[in-house]
């Protein structure tokens, strides 16, 4: 690859970087509004946001969370302090001047990450307002989730930093998938006038799908070539110290 190759390549990544963390910052503010009432348990508040108010079955809005409120509560709080930590962790100016705060709110993040897989995964889920496909995709993403996290923490410790950060990257489309959940099938139902059911099948598809594949070709396009001209980099060196 030329050299004018790569400064656009690099270029086009910086753009691609920018505009994905700009969406999480929106995001990760609307998202810490929204488990408020959660937390607090203001069941007048949060019933409103439930897929049974949206097909218009009022009397049933907010009650399978009323019946598990303090597993809500925990659930939400780890939310919550996930999507404030995640956008800073993905910073990367601010990742290179607070190395140590980087790693310390690492493992936060991680131990909020864990509990929030396990609440929201199996613990709730049997109590949820979501069809058999995310049920499905629920139980399977979850503790890809949470391996994904291991793996990317182990890379850490092993100082592979361009693993732990396309591990680290998994793990978070996981996670933010769950988010974009909430935020989608109203959006896809005024889209394509379909109903909030078979939006919220959509919404689990593109999230748990078409979100980790795009990631893919992300790592494949922008992260892999670095790696490899780092490992025929070391080569040299490595036969060099054999030889002496």
């Amino acid at each position: 690859m030329g050299v004018k190759q790569l400064h656009e390549k690099n270029q086009q990544k910086q753009w691609i970087d920018t505009v994905v963390w700009w969406i999480t910052i929106f995001v990760s503010s609307v998202f810490s509004i929204y488990t408020l009432p959660f937390i607090s348990g203001k069941f007048d508040i949060y019933k409103f946001f439930t897929l049974s108010y949206g097909l218009g079955r009022i009397e049933e809005a907010g009650l399978h969370i009323l019946r598990n409120v303090r597993l809500w509560q925990v659930h939400s709080v780890c939310a919550l302090v996930y999507v404030v930590i995640s956008p800073l962790q993905f910073n990367s100016t601010w990742r290179n001047k607070h190395l140590l705060m980087h790693r310390r709110l690492g493992y936060v993040h991680a131990f909020f990450t864990v509990v929030a897989s396990i609440t929201g995964g199996w613990m709730m889920v049997k109590d949820s307002e979501i069809g058999p496909l995310g049920l499905v995709l629920n139980r399977i993403v979850s503790p890809w989730c949470i391996i994904t996290l291991v793996l990317s923490i182990n890379a850490a410790r092993r100082k592979d930093l361009q693993s732990h950060r396309r591990w680290m990257l998994r793990s978070a489309t996981i996670g933010y998938g769950l988010v974009y959940t909430r935020f989608l099938p109203g959006l896809i139902s005024l889209m394509f006038f379909c109903t909030m059911d078979t939006a919220l099948e959509c919404s689990f598809f593109i999230v748990w799908v078409v979100n980790p594949l795009l990631l893919e070709i992300y790592i494949q396009m922008y992260l892999t070539d670095a790696t490899k001209k780092r490992a025929t980099k070391s080569i040299p060196q490595q036969e060099a110290k054999i030889e002496t």
